[in-house]
């Protein structure tokens, strides 16, 4: 057996670099959606995005509770195959999603939308300014 897959004295598993970069990278995405899945079940302070409650209590608790078990395991995983927990930082992920937000808000403007057919002219104005006004909220992020 390969020395980096061997157990060592501590019961954990060693995979060479490459394969605990993806295995890492796999774990966090679906605690990832495990989180988002929560999020269905918490209240909705959303505008954009409505949420039709149609799980029943009982179905909620089970899911919630599975939930609860495979964010154990994935606890279990990460500390078996000694994972490193992914280092964010608070300004920097805000910044990233500030910017990816500009990015979306200079794709909707009246320039990019003609591709999507001719803007109407008499909303133009009207619209680029409501763009400008949530720019300038974005930007104080």
């Amino acid at each position: 057996m390969d020395l980096n897959m061997q157990n060592n004295e501590n019961n954990k598993i060693e995979l060479p670099a490459n394969h605990r970069r993806a295995f890492s990278s796999t774990l966090f995405l679906i605690e990832k959606m495990l989180t988002e899945i929560e999020e269905l079940f918490a209240p909705n302070r959303d505008n954009m995005i409505e949420i039709r409650k149609d799980v029943n209590s009982e179905d909620r608790e089970k899911i919630l509770d599975a939930i609860l078990a495979i964010k154990a395991e994935l606890a279990q995983l990460n500390e078996r195959y000694d994972l490193n927990k992914q280092q964010l930082t608070q300004s920097y992920f805000v910044n990233s999603r500030r910017t990816k937000i500009w990015e979306l808000l200079h794709d909707s403007s009246v320039k990019r939308m003609n591709a999507y057919g001719t803007f109407p002219e008499e909303l133009k104005a009207t619209y680029e300014n409501d763009i400008r006004q949530l720019l300038e909220l974005v930007n104080k992020l």
